[in-house]
């Protein structure tokens, strides 16, 4: 009976977050439309939009916007809606308004999720220039994006940032900046420091419980092979005893 209780209770608070973030998203849906509106219409004019009139002008016509607000909607729309998270974010920007570091790690995770490694890792550098951390989340997210883009220097900046906050990312995204490394010009060594770091986590012994050796296997054979290309024998020699 005590269960069914609780149970209920949750349900019931999971419903009313539910209905408390779709008036959010609406509420940031609405507002850009008017936003867009505004600007199309100064486009029309041929004169030069400036979002933060544009900000002011919603202000004027819907009421006062509170930062809490627009942080808030910036990180509800981030879910489905990434471009039209980003575009408010940067008005938030433009009226000096500072986005709360939860909303820019959900920034973080949805651009990289959704295909904007660039923008990521801008969001990235900011949260970083602001003094909060990455995250397991948004951080493996990042690296993920980076490596995809081709951006391993960067990658490898995101890893050393993490590793310093004592941050360690999901199993995929590490293979992934272990095989990106492995391939670039000079960060062999950093592939095989990656590896050496992972081989002490418990997660590793995960991968491998869960039957996984496909992947381990192939990422040893690239290993084993990008040493040999750069004669680096008895880096290769151990691999292939490990």
């Amino acid at each position: 009976e005590v269960g069914g209780v609780r149970r209920r209770r949750r349900r019931r608070e999971q419903e009313r977050e539910e209905r408390s973030l779709e008036q959010l998203e609406q509420q940031g849906l609405k507002m850009l439309e008017v936003l867009s509106s505004a600007a199309a219409q100064s486009s029309g004019d041929g004169q030069g939009v400036n979002e933060a009139d544009l900000v002011k002008t919603v202000v004027r016509n819907h009421g006062e916007m509170q930062e809490s607000t627009l942080d808030s909607v910036v990180r509800v729309l981030s879910r489905q809606h990434v471009e039209r998270a980003m575009r408010l974010h940067a008005l938030m920007r433009a009226l000096h308004l500072e986005p709360t570091a939860s909303t820019v790690r959900a920034l973080i995770r949805a651009c990289s999720a959704e295909g904007y490694p660039m923008e990521a890792f801008e969001y990235y550098r900011a949260l970083s220039a602001a003094g909060s951390s990455l995250g397991p989340e948004a951080g493996s997210g990042l690296l993920q994006a980076q490596c995809r883009a081709g951006q391993v220097d960067r990658a490898v900046r995101v890893w050393d940032d993490m590793r310093a906050q004592q941050c360690w990312p999901r199993t995929d995204a590490v293979l992934a900046v272990i095989g990106a490394c492995s391939k670039a010009a000079g960060q062999l060594p950093k592939a095989l420091e990656i590896l050496a770091l992972y081989q002490e986590q418990p997660s590793w012994n995960e991968l491998l419980d869960a039957k996984k050796e496909e992947p381990v296997c192939n990422l040893f054979d690239a290993l084993i092979n990008r040493c040999c290309n750069a004669g680096e024998l008895a880096d290769a020699l151990a691999l292939y005893d490990a």
